[in-house]
């Protein structure tokens, strides 16, 4: 499998002036903490998308990171904007790829067997798989206006249906073949997602126009712990989350 991390995201609802990746959770960064395990689970292709915001700062951390693995470094102009800019960049970097893919939202913070999970389950993936927490319920009437929640889709019977019974909140990874990808690429241009119109628009809402044409593998992650940082009392969560993993292994 190769990785791609997202990690042009902006800290700004945190009142931070860093990116979102560099936001440091115990004794590293959820940029570190990403690529260490996906180092630890023989993962070592991976695109790194980042944006105007901390470059410098990213690189080194990138630069520090020498455990062999094998790092692309793409830029993102539009970044700041949405996360689609940054998903196709990405994509474009492994579409053609003769392996799954794991497509990360770098400012996730999850427990350790969670990477494992998602790694094994990925290596197996037909088309498209997304994981999701169905403890956390959402709003099917806002779903149905339009107004859907950050992450949020309907699930039924394994798969994506516009006939929604089941309701859960994505962790915002996803692993994907090339054929998938290329599903998406195909998506991204009949719909003009690019335009800069469009440009604030998250790359799961295309995701999910994809899985609405093909069925679907999901995985309901509830049993696990993981945090979607965004604001300060997500990185405070964070943080108390990171300290009792860190007591459980002592």
């Amino acid at each position: 499998m190769k990785a791609v991390i997202l990690a042009g995201g902006e800290g700004t609802r945190l009142g931070m002036k860093v990116p979102k990746c560099l936001v440091q959770v115990g004794e590293e960064t959820l940029l570190h903490r990403h690529l260490r395990n996906l180092s630890r689970l023989g993962i070592d292709d991976v695109t790194v998308v980042y944006g105007s915001l901390g470059k410098d700062e990213i690189f080194r951390e990138l630069d520090r990171f020498d455990i062999g693995l094998s790092i692309s470094r793409l830029y993102s102009p539009t970044s700041a904007e949405g996360s689609l800019g940054s998903f196709a960049i990405g994509l474009s970097q492994v579409i053609d790829s003769d392996e799954n893919v794991v497509f990360m939202n770098s400012n996730m913070f999850v427990e350790e067997h969670l990477y494992d999970v998602i790694v094994e389950e990925g290596e197996d993936t037909k088309w498209v798989h997304l994981f999701y927490d169905c403890g956390k319920k959402t709003n099917k009437e806002a779903y149905m206006a339009g107004g859907m929640p950050y992450g949020a889709v309907g699930l039924q019977l394994g798969k994506v249906a516009l006939d929604i019974t089941y309701w859960g909140e994505s962790l915002g990874w996803y692993v994907m073949t090339s054929d998938a990808m290329k599903g998406i690429s195909k998506i991204i241009a009949r719909e003009k997602y690019l335009e800069q119109s469009k440009m604030t628009i998250d790359y799961e809402v295309v995701i999910n126009s994809l899985i609405r044409e093909e069925p679907s593998e999901f995985l309901d992650i509830c049993s696990y712990d993981w945090i979607n940082i965004i604001y300060p009392q997500d990185l405070v969560k964070a943080i108390l989350l990171e300290e009792q993993f860190r007591g459980v292994d002592i």
